[in-house]
This record gives C-alpha cells, structure tokens and sequence, in this order.
C-alpha cells in the first residue's frame, strides 16, 4: 500500500507540477490576480514581467490587500484559481479562452486600475471570475 500512496503522491506531484510550471510565480504568490493572469499570459505568449501581470501584482498588493472586505475576495479567488488556471492549461481550446479572457476582462481591468478606476478595475476581474461560477 506504500506503494500506492507513493504513486498517487507522484500523480499530484505531477498535476500540480504542470499547474507551477505554467503559473510560475503565480504559484510562488499564491493569489488569484497571478494565477489566471499569468495562466493567460503565459498561453498568449506574454513574458512573467509584462505590464499587465505587473499592474494587476501591484493591484493586489496595493488595493486588494490593504481592505479586509477586498482581501476576502482575494483569500476566495486563492482556494479556486488554482484549479480554473490547470483546467483552462490543460483545455484544447486554451488559446480561445485565453484571447477572450484578455480582451474582455485582463485588458480593460489593467486599463481600469491605469487610469486610477480601482473599484471598476476590481469589478470587471471580478466579472471573469464570475464566469468560472466564483461570486463573493
């Protein structure tokens, strides 16, 4: 039996390995805004420093953080990104969902929190997570 649990381990390792190895420092950080943000960059071909991954760190750790009703959210969207980003990695039409996440909600929210619209900036990433079923 020492066996299997050794292979199941190795299976989760493996799973979570391919989550890390496509999130990168989203896995390191540990928060929503990096995991399917960087999971869309990083399909999209957008290096870890882009401007956007940048903004929305800065975001997070700036605004989000720095409220107790924000953080909450944040805290909410940690215990399911994770699993939305290795599914979108793993999905054949990954390319598709990437475009379409970027250009209706990691865009306009970057642009948003630019521009100093942090609450309409939180709103509309708040709209994406919405669409995988994760409300606060």
């Amino acid at each position: 039996s020492g066996m299997n649990m050794g292979s199941g381990s190795d299976i989760n390792a493996m799973t979570w390995g391919e989550v890390a190895a496509l999130t990168a420092v989203g896995v390191v950080v540990g928060t929503a805004v990096c995991f399917i943000t960087t999971a869309v960059c990083d399909i999209l071909g957008k290096p870890d420093d882009c401007d956007e991954l940048e903004t929305l760190r800065r975001f997070r750790d700036g605004y989000m953080l720095t409220d107790p009703k924000r953080k909450h959210m944040v805290d909410l969207y940690d215990q399911t990104a994770p699993d939305i980003a290795s599914r979108m990695a793993q999905s054949e039409n990954r390319l598709a969902e990437a475009t379409e996440l970027y250009e209706a909600h990691i865009a306009p929210a970057v642009s948003a929190i630019k521009e100093g619209r942090n609450e309409e900036g939180m709103e509309i990433y708040s709209d994406m997570m919405a669409r995988y079923g994760v409300t606060v």
